[in-house]
């Protein structure tokens, strides 16, 4: 595990050597090539962000001091997404959305008068209202993420004195009067916008550092998803957090420590299997979530390439995913709930794990381009959009004269040859969906199709010119592409900043995916980089603006 910066973002230099020309004595050296320089790295500008669903729950979770069960948010409106990513801009909240905050907040605020964390004190008088404005002080403070003002703190105090009033003659205790006067204030921060929204205030022209409890915010939400920890926010009273080493040696601590957090915030939503975490105990999908957090959460601590997800050659089997693959060890080999490392090129790879797999499936049936256009759109960075009516038209008729008793590889070859606009998207999808049709819709290898074993399944085709026969031989040829690692960059620039990549971004994101030591760049590496980053800890006036 390490602590400390070992790759500092910085200009990316190049030694030229001169070459002799053979002769001894000669003076006169060759022309020089002019070297390229790299794409210049752009302070981006920011703009106002919504708390997801899960960020906002997390946050309550956080301030509360017990985790929120995640059934009191079953029936909130969804997120919206962009790019794997949810709460990236403000969106606005509908009145369903509202109502839903409120009914959920009253659920908690029981808890909220009877949690350690919560309640600081004990009243020394028959008024409260010095330990609440002690309780209200430090709680407000750590939900707006940030000092409170003279003004913020009347009004709370105001809150609080409101519902005291309220309670006297309705309750029959000082204590039972204090809660409610709590009640009221804490309500009104917990449904306020400085906790539902994330703002970072841009100058009035050119460029500004963000400060501290700014940078301790973006930190703790791009790392952890939630609101900053007790040692995240010292650093950010005292002002060091500005420094870039202490920035630094905080967010290598977010994700040695706090792994599992990171890698449900970022891995989770970017391969989706964050979706299944709710699952039952015990459920199948709750096992897939499971090895899925398992085997990236090695990744990230043994520092492996982060392109190594593809393929590391491990996998995390608990006895129910065990008998489910048909791999791994005996069942009397696994102990109570436990999950169990065990070495396989057949399984571990993102493209391999039953979450991907049954999400990128329908309860009946597989579908190689639908396969193919994720791992496009998660992996590779390659937008393909949905047809529009005119090539939806065009789909059903080829659809229409394909024979009933084509094969599905011949299904798949039938719309890649329907002409240039089919062809333009689905030489990218077909042919990594085609080699994951090995596994069906629950992720279990297969060989046929069907129970009687007449219709085998075809995985043969090419990547980029380069043929393959298995998924492992997909797998290797991913592995290899320098895309993996500049998309893995450009997700984390979306998740880190809160926005998508524009023109102009292509310098920090060749910055965070270079080679280090001539080797593929680790999670840590590109979360140190960007953490580090110009664009990470500051805003411009505009886009675009030059560090």
């Amino acid at each position: 595990m390490r602590l400390w910066a070992r790759h500092v973002l910085g200009p990316i230099c190049a030694v030229a050597c001169t070459a002799c020309s053979g002769l001894i004595g000669d003076t006169e050296p060759g022309p020089l090539e002019p070297l390229a320089l790299p794409p210049p790295i752009m302070v981006k500008s920011s703009a106002p962000r919504t708390l997801s669903n899960t960020e906002y729950r997390k946050a309550l979770s956080s301030l509360l001091g017990y985790p929120v069960p995640a059934s009191l948010f079953a029936g909130w409106t969804e997120t919206l997404t962009y790019s794997g990513f949810d709460g990236v801009l403000w969106s606005g909240l509908s009145g369903k959305a509202t109502q839903d905050r409120i009914t959920t907040v009253d659920a908690l605020l029981d808890g909220v008068v009877a949690s350690p964390r919560v309640m600081l004190c004990e009243p020394d008088d028959v008024s409260g209202e010095a330990c609440a404005g002690r309780i209200l002080q430090r709680f407000a403070s750590r939900a707006f993420r940030r000092p409170l003002g003279e003004t913020e703190l009347a009004e709370l105090a105001a809150l609080y004195r409101e519902g005291f009033s309220l309670a006297q003659g309705r309750v029959p205790s000082a204590r039972d009067q204090f809660h409610e006067g709590l009640r009221v204030a804490i309500a009104a921060i917990l449904l306020s916008p400085q906790l539902m929204v994330r703002v970072e205030p841009p100058p009035a022209e050119g460029e500004r550092d963000l400060g501290a409890f700014e940078l301790a915010t973006r930190l703790a939400f791009f790392m952890t998803g939630t609101l900053p920890d007790d040692e995240l926010w010292l650093a950010a009273e005292s002002g060091a957090l500005v420094e870039v080493e202490v920035l630094r040696a905080h967010a290598m601590r977010l994700l040695f420590t706090r792994t599992a957090d990171f890698v449900d915030t970022f891995a989770g939503q970017l391969f989706d299997f964050r979706q299944l975490a709710t699952a039952g105990a015990g459920t199948l999908a709750h096992e897939f979530y499971r090895e899925s957090a398992a085997v990236m959460s090695e990744i990230v601590t043994r520092e492996l390439p982060a392109s190594s997800l593809v393929a590391p050659g491990f996998t995390y089997l608990s006895g129910t995913l065990a008998a489910h693959y048909g791999i791994g060890p005996p069942s009397y080999a696994f102990m109570n709930d436990d999950m169990l490392r065990f070495e396989t090129s057949e399984r571990g790879g993102i493209l391999q794990q039953g979450s991907v797999l049954s999400l990128t499936s329908t309860t009946t049936k597989t579908s190689p381009t639908r396969r193919g256009r994720w791992v496009q759109g998660r992996l590779l960075c390659k937008t393909i959009p949905p047809p529009g009516p005119e090539l939806l038209e065009q789909i059903t008729s080829v659809s229409a004269n394909i024979p009933a008793d084509a094969t599905v590889k011949q299904r798949v070859d039938a719309h890649r040859k329907a002409g240039p606009a089919c062809a333009g998207c689905h030489q990218y999808m077909d042919p990594i969906g085609l080699g994951l049709e090995a596994f069906d819709m629950l992720g279990k290898t297969r060989a046929f199709y069907d129970q009687a074993a007449t219709l085998p399944v075809e995985t043969d085709s090419e990547l980029l010119g380069q043929p393959f026969t298995t998924f492992q031989e997909l797998n290797g040829l991913l592995a290899k592409m320098p895309d993996v690692n500049t998309c893995l960059a450009e997700k984390l620039v979306i998740h880190g900043l809160g926005q998508m990549p524009v023109e102009g971004d292509e310098g920090l994101i060749a910055a965070l995916s270079a080679p280090v030591d001539g080797h593929d760049p680790s999670f840590a590496d590109l979360v140190e980089r960007l953490v580090t980053s110009t664009p990470f800890r500051r805003i411009a006036s505009t886009p675009g603006a030059q560090p």
